[in-house]
């Protein structure tokens, strides 16, 4: 099941009123539904406030009805109500794994700028798009998105949301860890083949025997332990990184005289 219908499945389950008028809002008439149980829901609330009528058309509903009055929608309940209808009908939710965003669509422009207005109240930052015949009222934040799922009582998928960042941030936190990690190594690796390139040219050339305890304690420590890095063969012969990096630059000039 995708998002949009586990939102759209919790909420079907609420009904409190002004539902139908989000509903009329982003549709034309007659009003045609290919979910039985989401035609149902719409057809129960306009019919306690219209002469409306329901048929079965093999796979789709239609809904017919008249002398629907605009609402007033005075309160901030009513408010949620109206966007819940029109969430539920025309409403969309990505992927939260792969995006954020949530639409909803409206044949008439004025509608959509009304549904802008009323997320404007609530506190959400929208926008409304030219869509193709339709107009599209968006969300483009994850966390403003959750608030509005929140507010028109979807609980259940809120949380569904939240855990989903939370798995997508300690996804993407591993994934930078390991980048990390190989970065590292790919660099730990450079360099040790770099110093023992170093060494053996010295011991081709003869001129480890000349050097002094302190070059040929390195030497020896880097030779039998390839796996080390910079930092662990410091601490083991006692010295700072920024030591053993002039000791190793040391050698280095030495051999290539």
């Amino acid at each position: 099941m995708n998002f949009t219908n586990r939102v759209k499945d919790e909420l079907l389950s609420i009904n409190t009123g002004y539902e139908y008028f989000g509903f009329v809002a982003t549709k034309r008439v007659p009003l045609i539904f290919f979910n039985r149980a989401v035609g149902r829901y719409f057809y129960n609330s306009i019919k306690s406030v219209s002469n409306a009528k329901i048929e079965s058309l093999g796979k789709s509903y239609r809904i017919s009805y008249s002398d629907v009055k605009e609402p007033a929608l005075s309160s901030k309940e009513e408010r949620l109500q109206y966007l819940r209808g029109c969430f539920l009908s025309t409403g969309y939710v990505s992927n939260p794994f792969k995006e954020h965003s949530l639409d909803i669509f409206f044949y008439d422009k004025a509608n959509a700028e009304f549904c802008l207005k009323i997320l404007e109240s609530l506190g959400l930052d929208s926008s409304v798009y030219k869509y193709r015949d339709k107009f599209r009222v968006s969300l483009r934040s994850a966390e403003q998105i959750m608030n509005f799922i929140l507010m028109i009582g979807a609980n259940n998928s809120f949380f569904d949301y939240e855990d989903i960042l939370i798995i997508k941030s300690l996804k993407e936190s591993s994934i930078r860890d390991m980048n990390l990690e190989l970065a590292n190594d790919e660099r730990k690796a450079i360099s040790t083949s770099k110093q023992l390139s170093i060494i053996k040219k010295l011991e081709e050339s003869g001129k480890t025997k000349f050097l002094n305890k302190k070059l040929k304690d390195f030497i020896e420590l880097r030779s039998s332990n390839y796996d080390l890095s910079i930092s662990e063969i410091a601490d083991r012969l006692g010295i700072s990184r920024s030591s053993l990096r002039r000791r190793i630059k040391i050698l280095e000039d030495i051999s290539e005289k």
